[in-house]
């Protein structure tokens, strides 16, 4: 009888045994912690709106890996071209995470990391998911500034990991916001590439878009992903990020919390060309050959930039990738006729047969301005580019003004 109870005993010593090294064996991808990493605007154009990165923490291999979707070189032969095209070409690759994170702490730009709720399983596929990403033969995109970006890709990769639960929190619910809003929002600071986008940007970047869409901004995708719950480990919902932690610290202003509106500015700037315009002309009255050079210098090289950047405009809406430069209505404030009327008006002024078509192509530039500023009236004509409208208009009226007054005839003989 003793022999069996010992014999018992034995057997089940062994099987505690069992039990307790069944329950020490690591599970695969318990060793990982997942971050998503936000980095705060810095001072180039291109940093204006922040930047992301997915961070994983190997603890097993004392590893830390930032996968960084915002790479590109101003060096690439085809740069240009594919910046024209509307086909940037962008590429992935995964970085030792501290030596990335001392970049942005040289640069002063606060970062962020959100520790996300993923399960052992998930956090190994968002790992395979970056690693096969980072391969030679994918780590090239196709960059999109709104729709296809390095904050829009680990996202992406996210969603993917917790099968879609980021987007079905997200994708219904409007923002209050535009993707122009959000441009002239970031870019308020640097007046030359506010300018630039009002200009460029067409009607589809009016449109109200969603939290999903926002997320095309590193620190809205940072703001949203909060509000993303996942099912925990005992099946009820739990929030997707378990907590935050500040990297980097900064003393930068805050970014604004709306665009500014500097249609007034722009008015300004446009009703001091066309005084410009307009004292020249009555200087030249007196016959100065200096005050009509003067004036046929300013006119031309006015209609001469404003008409490069037209033709520009209508390129890239017809033949280009820009689809966000499409539908847009500054087309009447900088039209491709200011362009001809640049070359010919100086020669107008010894050439009479040209006279007459420089007044019509000046007449026909201040029409379509007026007539772009009064179609803000109709429903479906509301971009809202006032600072344009502001600009060009008075211009293009004091345009027309000097060429009727200059090269008119009837003008002519009231002087004599």
């Amino acid at each position: 009888m003793k022999s069996i109870n010992l014999i018992v005993g034995l057997c089940l010593i062994l099987w505690a045994n069992c039990a307790r090294a069944q329950t020490t064996v690591p599970v695969p991808g318990e060793e990982l912690t997942v971050y998503l990493m936000t980095m705060e605007a810095g001072d180039a154009v291109f940093e204006k709106f922040g930047h992301t990165a997915i961070w994983v923490h190997d603890a097993a291999r004392q590893q830390d890996v930032a996968y960084n979707w915002g790479l590109f070189d101003f060096n690439d032969k085809d740069f240009i071209a594919r910046l024209a095209r509307g086909n940037m070409r962008y590429s992935m690759a995964g970085f030792e995470m501290h030596a990335m994170l001392q970049w942005y702490i040289d640069q002063k730009r606060k970062v962020w990391a959100q520790e996300l709720n993923l399960s052992p399983q998930q956090r190994l596929q968002v790992q395979a998911l970056a690693e096969l990403n980072a391969l030679p033969e994918n780590r090239y995109y196709t960059y999109d500034y709104y729709r296809n970006n390095c904050s829009t890709l680990p996202r992406d990769i996210i969603d993917k990991v917790v099968s879609g639960a980021v987007k079905a929190a997200t994708n219904h619910t409007l923002a209050n916001a535009s993707f122009r809003s959000h441009t002239l929002r970031l870019l308020g600071d640097d007046k030359l590439a506010y300018a630039g986008a009002q200009f460029a940007l067409g009607h589809p970047a009016d449109r109200n878009i969603t939290l999903w869409q926002e997320m095309f901004l590193p620190l809205k995708l940072r703001e949203h992903i909060r509000k993303v719950t996942v099912p925990g480990k005992t099946g009820t919902m739990e929030p997707l990020v378990v907590r935050e932690i500040d990297l980097a610290s900064s003393t930068r202003v805050k970014e604004r919390d709306a665009a500014p509106n500097y249609v007034r500015r722009f008015t300004i700037i446009g009703l001091a060309v066309a005084t410009i315009l307009v004292v020249l002309l009555s200087l030249s009255v007196t016959g100065l050959r200096t005050t009509k050079v003067m004036l046929a210098l300013v006119a031309s090289l006015w209609c001469i930039v404003t008409g490069v950047a037209s033709v520009s405009l209508m390129l890239a809406w017809m033949l280009t990738n820009h689809v966000f430069m499409r539908s847009n209505e500054n087309i009447l404030q900088f039209s491709p006729l200011l362009l001809v009327l640049g070359v010919l008006l100086p020669f107008a002024f010894k050439i009479k047969r040209l006279r007459t078509t420089v007044m019509g192509l000046a007449f026909a530039g201040a029409a379509l301005s007026v007539l772009g500023f009064a179609m803000q009236l109709l429903p479906s004509f509301d971009q809202p580019n006032g600072e344009i409208i502001g600009l060009a208009m008075p211009v293009h009226i004091a345009l027309a003004f000097v060429c009727w007054f200059q090269f008119s005839e009837r003008m002519k003989r009231a002087r004599l």
